[in-house]
C-alpha cells in the first residue's frame, strides 16, 4: 500500500523515489514487510505533505489574504445577510443569513458566484450554492451589482435565486452591497 502511494505521488515532487518505491514494491512482492519500510513512507509522506503546505503558504494564501472582503443586505420575502470573499475580482464565496427571522427559523445560505460580466460600474454574476433550515436546496443565485458613485465601494444589487428542494420557489431580491477595497 505504502509503495502504491509512494508511485503515485512521485511525479508530484521534485525529489526521485526510485530507490525506496523500488525497495517496498519488491517488499511487497515478496511478501516480506517490516516496521522501517512503514516508517520510512510514512517520514516520506510527511515530507511531502509539508512541502505541499509550503507551497500553500507562500503560493495560495496571499491571494487569500489579498481577496476583498465584502458584506450585503437583500430584501425579500426571504430576506437575508451576506459576507463574502471575492479573489481575483471574479470569483465570490458568499456565506448568507436569513435576517428578519425567530431564531429557531434562521437558515444558512452558502454560495459561490462568478462574475460573467464586470466593469467599472457593475457585475453580472451567476452562481450556485446551497440553503438550510428554511426552504432547504439549492440555490442557482444570477443577479446586478452597480456602484453609481466615485468610489466604487458602496453599491446596489438585484438578484433572481430559483431555489431547488422540497418546495421549489422563486426569490428576487433587491438590496445594499459595501467593498472593504485596499486599492480606491
Amino acid at each position: 500500500m505504502c509503495g502504491a502511494i509512494l508511485i503515485l505521488i512521485e511525479p508530484l515532487t521534485n525529489t526521485s523515489l526510485s530507490p525506496l518505491a523500488t525497495l517496498l514494491v519488491s517488499r511487497k512482492k515478496t511478501g516480506k514487510t517490516n516496521s522501517s519500510n512503514n516508517l520510512v513512507a510514512f517520514l516520506y509522506m510527511i515530507q511531502s505533505i509539508m512541502k505541499k503546505a509550503f507551497v500553500f503558504l507562500f503560493g495560495v494564501f496571499p491571494s487569500i489574504v489579498f481577496a476583498q472582503l465584502g458584506v450585503s443586505y437583500h430584501q425579500s420575502g426571504l430576506p437575508f445577510v451576506g459576507v463574502n470573499y471575492s479573489f481575483q475580482n471574479k470569483l465570490r464565496v458568499e456565506t448568507r443569513v436569513g435576517a428578519d427571522n425567530y431564531l429557531n427559523n434562521l437558515s444558512l445560505e452558502g454560495v459561490i458566484t462568478y462574475d460573467l460580466l464586470k466593469k467599472e460600474e457593475y457585475e453580472f454574476y451567476a452562481g450556485l450554492g446551497g440553503r438550510a433550515n428554511v426552504f432547504p436546496g439549492l440555490v442557482v443565485p444570477i443577479g446586478l451589482n452597480f456602484y453609481p458613485f466615485e468610489k466604487k465601494q458602496f453599491g446596489f444589487n438585484i438578484e433572481l435565486a430559483p431555489i431547488f428542494g422540497k418546495d421549489d420557489l422563486l426569490r428576487g431580491s433587491w438590496g445594499i452591497r459595501y467593498r472593504f477595497m485596499m486599492d480606491n
